[in-house]
């Protein structure tokens, strides 16, 4: 390797190692916000003032209970309908379809065979 490509090396070795000087004062600083974020959880308990639950939440909880059913019936009408649809529908689109190709390949094997004879 030529000198250049050398310098070029310790240049690199040395940003990575300012980088890396630089991740580590960013852990310990998310360690120390931990540490301080764990005590502020654990005086949580201890407050007078702690919030009590209300029916609120429980209503809230019943009302989301009622859409979801809502929605799930919603849906099985929906599959309901579109399976109508299928047998209204497409169902006898297909049976034409496949009657007349059939009649028409039935046909043309008697036409045949009696032309022959």
């Amino acid at each position: 390797m030529s000198s250049n490509a050398w310098g070029r090396l310790k240049d690199l070795r040395g940003a990575l190692q300012g980088d890396m000087s630089a991740c580590e004062q960013g852990v310990e600083a998310r360690l120390t916000d931990f540490e301080n974020s764990d005590t502020f959880l654990s005086n949580l308990g201890t407050e007078e003032d702690d919030f009590e639950y209300t029916d609120e939440i429980d209503e809230d909880d019943e009302n989301h209970h009622l859409q979801l059913l809502t929605a799930q019936q919603q849906w099985e009408e929906s599959i309901e309908q579109l399976g109508q649809a299928l047998n209204w529908v497409l169902l006898p689109l297909l049976g034409k379809f496949l009657g007349r190709r059939t009649a028409l390949k039935l046909w043309r094997h008697a036409m045949d065979y009696l032309w022959r004879a």
